[in-house]
């Protein structure tokens, strides 16, 4: 079933990749055949405006003056182009708009969720889902982890990579958040859209108390509860203790968005949207996360999934809602055409905290306005449609997490691209995620 929805979405392709983006190997062919005619004039043994001799016998004839001939134009043959950044952006662009395909391992995503019908029960035949486990690590064990991360993120030499170490290290931020695999995922905010949140979380007065585990008593990832004081008290849930600290830090961005009591369904949409966006920006850094096949990675891997499918048909922006769109969880009976069908219920309103505005701001894209009385609604929804900033998440690093995901494969990109294998796996800086497939077959 997969290899005909993808064999037909190649004929769907086809048309639109031969006009004004042909493989880069036929540059040099295009060129040959627009290219001018060379003028040519016939060889001759005896040099230009020399007169011909006559015979003896015979008066010679003068012959009248003429412009002697041009030298023939000589058409240099045009050079072939490089790869451009916006061909390959425009490449990613067309198989990124295409319609969703059942990903080839559906174990990579949710099946049933603790019974907790707020989220989908994507495909019940995957495999049952189970937390990591693991024992208590040092703490130092943990910060050498993180360093690597953030290094491998940033390079050594970005200041960003010392202040997320530094967090960590914070006698203020050790007070508020003491477990060392929680801080470690609370400091890595600061190398995503979502780190306006940590000061937020240490200043601002809207939260107080620890980020600390705790029993949940739902399935939900983390708890909040608003205090006597008017402030907010949040723990993340027990169950993902031992989880990848990456992994936690999108329910701590889900966790601290949801900043009151006050509840909307375009709030839950925005903030699981923008804990997905964060997500994949983990995966472009460690494409292994996503396949650690644990609980919180397939609850992860399934909401990135499902933003990366929902958009308009042709279109490889991100659109949470979509008139006409196919099934964001392609496969599943989950039939949501978008992303918000997957969660939303009814519409409404609910404010928005400084933090939350300040990293919509970072997620979209520059210039777009983030009025100050912003609130979790349809025009915040509207202001995301389509407007996600290239530099924080562009179609070739959505590509990647597409390949990754087994949405689609390296093979079936060349195809489309009528590109040897090889050569996708160079253009798009496939290499890593390749290998992380390779490992898990």
């Amino acid at each position: 079933m997969r290899g005909a929805s993808i064999i037909s979405l190649c004929l769907l392709l086809l048309g639109s990749l031969v006009s004004g983006c042909a493989p880069f190997g036929n540059a040099s062919q295009a060129s040959e055949a627009t290219r001018p005619p060379t003028a040519t004039s016939a060889p001759s043994a005896t040099p230009p405006n020399t007169p011909t001799p006559a015979p003896a016998s015979v008066t010679p004839t003068p012959t009248p003056p003429g412009p002697a001939p041009t030298a023939t134009p000589t058409v240099a043959p045009e050079p072939e182009p490089e790869p451009t950044m916006p061909s390959i952006w425009d490449r990613a662009k067309k198989i990124l708009g295409m319609a969703p395909v059942k990903p080839a391992n559906v174990n990579l995503f949710m099946t049933d969720y603790l019974e907790q019908p707020v989220y989908p029960e994507a495909y019940p035949k995957a495999e049952p889902m189970e937390p990591a486990t693991g024992v208590e690590r040092a703490s130092e064990e943990i910060r050498a982890e993180l360093e690597a991360f953030v290094t491998k993120a940033l390079g050594e030499d970005d200041p960003r990579a010392g202040e997320t170490l530094a967090l960590f290290d914070d006698p203020r931020v050790i007070e508020r958040v003491p477990d060392a695999q929680l801080r470690a995922a609370f400091a890595l905010l600061n190398i995503t859209i979502a780190a306006p949140l940590i000061d937020e979380y240490l200043d601002s007065g809207i939260h107080a108390g620890t980020l600390d585990w705790r029993e949940t008593g739902w399935a939900f990832t983390e708890a909040a509860v608003t205090g006597e004081d008017g402030k907010r008290y949040t723990s993340m849930s027990e169950r993902y203790r031992y989880e990848h600290f990456a992994h936690v830090a999108p329910s701590i961005v889900h966790a601290l968005l949801h900043h009151d009591d006050r509840f909307s369904y375009p709030e839950d949409v925005i903030v699981l949207a923008v804990a997905s966006v964060t997500y994949m920006q983990f995966l472009v850094i460690e494409p292994e996360l996503a396949h650690h096949g644990t609980e919180l990675s397939r609850f992860n891997n399934t909401f990135a999934m499902a933003l990366l499918n929902s958009h308009h048909p042709g279109s490889a922006d991100i659109t949470l809602v979509v008139r006409g769109g196919t099934s964001v969880l392609p496969g599943s009976p989950v039939d949501a055409p978008d992303f918000w069908s997957l969660i939303a219920r009814d519409q409404g309103s609910s404010p928005m905290s400084p933090g939350a505005r300040a990293t919509l701001e970072n997620m979209l894209m520059p210039g777009t306005p983030i009025p100050s009385d912003l609130a979790f609604g349809q025009a915040a929804v509207d202001l995301i449609d389509g407007n996600i900033d290239s530099s924080v998440l562009g179609p070739v690093e959505r590509l990647r997490v597409s390949v990754l995901l087994t949405m689609i494969t390296s093979a079936e990109i060349a195809v489309l691209l009528d590109m040897p294998e090889d050569e996708v796996i160079d253009l798009y800086g496939l290499q890593e995620v390749e290998a992380v497939l390779a490992a898990r077959r």
